[in-house]
């Protein structure tokens, strides 16, 4: 027969086991839409998090980080025409409460952890304009990767590590693209930014 001591015990351990469940952080996506100029409120962003943005009309489409002290910061893009692109937005110093959102059409923004960024390969992989990508793991040791890009717009690939926190670009260029550069150890996921196809390849 349980002693009542012990009973207490249990219970008690059973609560600050529910307590510690519910109160863990879920990350779940949480997407927003709308149509021409808006402020909308969102779940605070705190840390390391992707935006991805669709964007359906003419004229120029932007959208502003906004913290929860009101200030307001650099735009995530500054676009033209139909747009849909992935950027990456690390850990803010305050809490990003809402978006400032230009444009003449119709968009929509989802965001989530960054950990959710699309899967590549470790070895070498493609696509096609602004986004985040994940190789999987960390790497290690001296690697150099080789980039290529074929449009007309700027094209820039910054490493991020495991954690979320990402380094200097590898390169600032605009317009057709082939190169090999270092790449630092420890890197896991890609910021690329572009208006047409790249290409890598890690040797």
């Amino acid at each position: 027969m349980i002693s009542p001591a012990k009973r207490i015990v249990r219970v008690l351990s059973t609560l600050i086991l529910l307590n510690v469940v519910i109160a863990a952080p879920i990350h779940a996506a949480q997407t927003v839409s709308g149509t021409e100029d808006n402020i909308v409120d969102i779940s605070p962003i705190k840390g390391p998090s992707i935006l991805t943005f669709t964007y359906v009309g003419e004229g120029v489409f932007s959208a502003t980080p906004v913290e929860e002290n009101g200030n307001e910061g650099l735009p995530y893009q500054l676009k033209i025409g139909d747009f849909s692109g992935t950027y990456f937005q690390r850990t803010p110093t305050k809490p990003i409460v809402a978006l400032a959102v230009k444009g003449a059409g119709e968009w929509t923004v989802t965001i989530n952890s960054f950990k959710s960024a699309a899967i590549s390969g470790a070895k070498s992989g493609a696509g096609t304009g602004t986004n985040v990508i994940n190789l999987g793991k960390p790497t290690s040791g001296i690697k150099r990767i080789t980039w290529s890009h074929e449009g007309d717009g700027v094209f820039s690939v910054s490493p991020i590590d495991a954690k979320g926190k990402p380094r200097f670009p590898l390169f600032l260029k605009i317009g057709n693209y082939s190169g090999t550069v270092m790449l630092p150890s420890g890197t896991q996921y890609f910021e690329v930014k572009a208006d047409g196809d790249w290409k890598y390849s890690i040797k």
